[in-house]
Order: C-alpha cells, then sequence, then structure tokens
C-alpha cells in the first residue's frame, strides 16, 4: 500500500472518529438538557402541589373549628406507692452482705450552663438552604450547643392577644409565601447531625422559635408550622387567651390532657385549661408522621461532666468510686412527658455516663461471680440512693432516665427498677425484665445457673427477682406483699 493511500485511510479514520465524537457529544448535551428540564417540571409540579395543598388547609383554618371536651391524664399508678422505703426482714435473711454510706444528697436543680458551650459550625449542602447575609444570622443554644440558622427570610408570627381561627389561616398563609421550605430542610439537617429523637427535634425547634419569637403563643404557633411542613402530624388547640400543640404519641403518655380526633389521641403539650378547648379534625395532608418518645441512640449535646462519689461494703470489702454523667442530658429529661416504662428501661445514656460506669463498675465485678456481681449491683442500688417518692420530690408522678438518678437526690421504685437494669445489661450483659405490680415495680434477671429463690418463667427462661427497693434483699428475694402476685412483665431489650 502506498503512503497516499495510507494517508487517504487514515485521513478518513480520522474523519469517522471526528463524526462519531461530534454525534455523540450532540446526544449526550442533549441528554443533559432532557434531564435538567425533566427535573425542572417535577420540582415545579412539587411546588404547585404544596401550593395547592397549603392553600386548601389554609382556608380549611379559617373555618373548620370545633369545641373538643379535654380528658384528664392518665396515671401511671393507679394506687399511690410506698411511702417508706421497705427494707428485708433479717429474720428471714439468707446472708446480710451488702452495706453502705450514702453521702450526701445532690440538691443542685437543672441549670442552662454548665461548662463552656460546644460551638457548632457544620457546613450546609448546597440545596439545603437559601443562605443568609451574614447580618441576618441567628444563633440559639441547645443543651450546651450554640447553633446557627442560615436560611433567609424567617420571621415568626404576630399572635393577637384575642385568639381567633383567623390568626392561623393567616400565619400558615405568611409562613408559606417566605421560603418556608428552605428553614424546613435546615432544621431536618440539624435533627440529623445532633441525632435527636422526635421529642429532641421538637425541642430544637421550640429552642429556635423562642429566640425569634416575643411571647409564648408566638413560639408555639411557630413549632406548631414547621412540624406540620417538615411531616409530623400535630395540630394546635386554644382556649381563651392560651395555645398549645396537640401531639399523638406511639407510647402512652401519662399526666398529661387529651383529646380524640379522627380516631386518635392528642395529648395537650402546654396545660391550657381543663374545660373545652377548640381545635379541628382534619390535619395537613402531607403531616402523617407520629412523634416517637423512645430514646435509642445518644444525641449531641455540650460535653460538660458532674459527678457522685459512692462507698459501698460488700462481703467486708470497702469500695469507692465517682461515678460521671452529663448534666445536659438530665436538663433535657426535665421536662420529657411521662410515658410508658419501655421508654425508659430501653433508654440509651450519654457516652459521659456510660464511660465511667465501665471504668468504675466493670473492673469491681469482673472479679466476682455472676451471682455476687448481680448482688452487687442490686446493692448499689439500693442503698446507694435515698427514696422519696414523686409527688412529694416533683408535685407529679416522673419516671427517671438512668442519668437522672445519679443527679437528683432522692428516686423510688420504678426509678431504681430502670437503673439497675442498665446496670445489668450494661456490665453483666445478662436478660433483665420489669416487674409491675399494682403499686410498685422491680426487675428480674436471667442467671447461667439455678439459684435459690423466687423466679418467673419468661419465654422459656427463669427470672430471679431482683427488687432495687426492696432494702437488704439479694437475688430471688420478693417483696413480702408480692410474693403470691403476678405481676405484668415489661420486656427490656
Amino acid at each position: 500500500m502506498t503512503n497516499e493511500k495510507c494517508m487517504k485511510n487514515l485521513l478518513f479514520i480520522l474523519i469517522l472518529i471526528s463524526l462519531r465524537s461530534l454525534f455523540f457529544g450532540q446526544t449526550i448535551e442533549d441528554y443533559k438538557k432532557r434531564q435538567q428540564e425533566g427535573i425542572k417540571q417535577i420540582q415545579q409540579k412539587s411546588r404547585e402541589y404544596i401550593q395547592k395543598k397549603d392553600n386548601e388547609f389554609e382556608k380549611y383554618l379559617q373555618t373548620e373549628w370545633g369545641n373538643f371536651n379535654l380528658n384528664p391524664g392518665k396515671h401511671s399508678f393507679k394506687e399511690p406507692k410506698p411511702k417508706e422505703l421497705p427494707k428485708y426482714n433479717p429474720a428471714q435473711k439468707k446472708e446480710n452482705n451488702v452495706i453502705s454510706y450514702l453521702p450526701p444528697a445532690n440538691t443542685t436543680k437543672p441549670g442552662n450552663t454548665y461548662n463552656s458551650d460546644t460551638i457548632i459550625r457544620y457546613t450546609i449542602p448546597i440545596g439545603v438552604t437559601e443562605p443568609a447575609t451574614s447580618g441576618n444570622l441567628t444563633g440559639f443554644r441547645f443543651y450546651g450547643i450554640k447553633i446557627t440558622v442560615f436560611t433567609k427570610d424567617y420571621k415568626c408570627p404576630l399572635v393577637n392577644q384575642d385568639l381567633e381561627n383567623t390568626d392561623f389561616s393567616k400565619w400558615w398563609e405568611e409562613a408559606s409565601a417566605t421560603g418556608s421550605q428552605s428553614l424546613s430542610n435546615e432544621l431536618l439537617f440539624y435533627k440529623a447531625k445532633l441525632k435527636l429523637n422526635d421529642w429532641g427535634y421538637y425541642k430544637l425547634i421550640k429552642a429556635y422559635s423562642k429566640q425569634l419569637c416575643p411571647d409564648e403563643n408566638s413560639s408555639i404557633l411557630f413549632a406548631w408550622y414547621y412540624l406540620n411542613k417538615t411531616g409530623y402530624d400535630i395540630r394546635i388547640a386554644f382556649s381563651e387567651d392560651k395555645l398549645s400543640l396537640l401531639v399523638p404519641s406511639k407510647q402512652q403518655l401519662y399526666n398529661l390532657s387529651y383529646v380524640s380526633l379522627s380516631d386518635k389521641i392528642y395529648y395537650v403539650i402546654n396545660e391550657i385549661g381543663n374545660g373545652e378547648i377548640k381545635s379541628y379534625k382534619t390535619g395537613y395532608a402531607d403531616a402523617t408522621k407520629i412523634m416517637d418518645f423512645n430514646l435509642l441512640s445518644p444525641f449531641e449535646t455540650g460535653d460538660s461532666i458532674l459527678s457522685r462519689k459512692f462507698t459501698i461494703n460488700y462481703k467486708q470489702k470497702t469500695y469507692s468510686f465517682h461515678l460521671n454523667y452529663n448534666p445536659y442530658w438530665v436538663l433535657f429529661f426535665s421536662d420529657y412527658p411521662n410515658g410508658d416504662l419501655t421508654i425508659y428501661f430501653d433508654a440509651i445514656v450519654s457516652p459521659q455516663f456510660k464511660n465511667s460506669i465501665r471504668q468504675n463498675l466493670k473492673p469491681i465485678i469482673d472479679t466476682m461471680n455472676e451471682t455476687d456481681a448481680a448482688n452487687f449491683l442490686l446493692g448499689f442500688v439500693q442503698y446507694g440512693f435515698d427514696y422519696k417518692r414523686d409527688q412529694e420530690q416533683f408535685g407529679r408522678e416522673k419516671t427517671f432516665f438512668p442519668e437522672e438518678t445519679l443527679f437528683y437526690p432522692f428516686s423510688d421504685c420504678e426509678d431504681r427498677a430502670v437503673f439497675y437494669s442498665f446496670l445489668v445489661k450494661e456490665l453483666l450483659g445478662n436478660q433483665i425484665i420489669g416487674l409491675l405490680y399494682k403499686k410498685h415495680i422491680a426487675t428480674a434477671i436471667s442467671l447461667s445457673k439455678q439459684n435459690k429463690g423466687d423466679y418467673l418463667l419468661f419465654d422459656g427462661k427463669r427470672y430471679y427477682v431482683a427488687d432495687p427497693t426492696y432494702i437488704g434483699a439479694l437475688i430471688g428475694d420478693s417483696m413480702t406483699q408480692y410474693a403470691q402476685s403476678v405481676p405484668k412483665i415489661i420486656k427490656v431489650e
């Protein structure tokens, strides 16, 4: 083949490659263009759908309000718990190995600040929000963390002193017209970053609204709108000049008034009276999430530590140790609605508390056999905390999360049962259950070997009674008045 022919063939091939590249280049560009147009159409349809639903709900709020009777909150115990802490009868005791010195109680109340606030500076992803200028940023404190909100065009409703239906429809219309989706996206972003459960997310919105709003009613109205816009089925109610959120729950809640709307129970978060309230039956179209009060993963707070000292004598040997806990977690729990016991038995604890428990107690029980270790932890809970009923300490029923038992000067039977259950799960790994009697709560523990004493059969296993409120009792000892009773079993995860 001559050089000229080779050159012609090469030129022909290059032309074909060029044409092919040009052809596919145009195809890719066309594809990208069509894709962008498709995305724009979807976004436009989404905006139109949201606007349509907003308009419908705003008109609905103008007229569809009714009077509803408030039901009084249910109590977690039908009868009062014992006023005095029961003690095991020494004459019946198999052995008495646990003696404790109780240090002075911590009488500090939960506060807003402890150590320096943790500064949170997250990089907000592109598309999450429409950033404000630096002069319009809003910062607020959230359990030891300083958070900055970057969204522009935020605003707070102005509520008339004499509440009317039109106040709510007007605010819905105003908020929807200011690009509220951007702020909704940012609130959800912080919920994920701080690892908040549903109650924590509500508290986040409330903390932000209090920074923006001039009064409590305005703050509640702000929270109502953004909870709905981020998917939560939250209603609002008013009585005279007071507003409250109405919240459905996946768990039974206690001591909160409630109403029935559309065959669903809604709890009154801010008490607004004992009679009738005004509200509406049909919720916002896309607000379907039911609030879950479980706390199954640790959330972010300021990194602060308080400590409590204990001295325990067990089998003629003395053990002294400090247990640390995060006071911001205690503050978070201070107004947590009282609910099903499973919320507390299954709850996670702060990293500070978990690490302290393992560092201080694990080396002690690792030197013991299984039964001795379970009895040591039981004696620690029995003797390490002073007893008082909730009504006398708080004027209401309040079940403690494990961390709270270290903070408050007194605890009662359910607090001790929850605390002991946590210690067993964390340090021993044994299965444990709660025992709910008529006016008392204890626990029962599964052991690898048979033990003396009272036990229950559950899921094919023996669970030996372990009562953290029965002073001096060992594994297998039941309170006399409950020895023949059949308790309700609370399964602990």
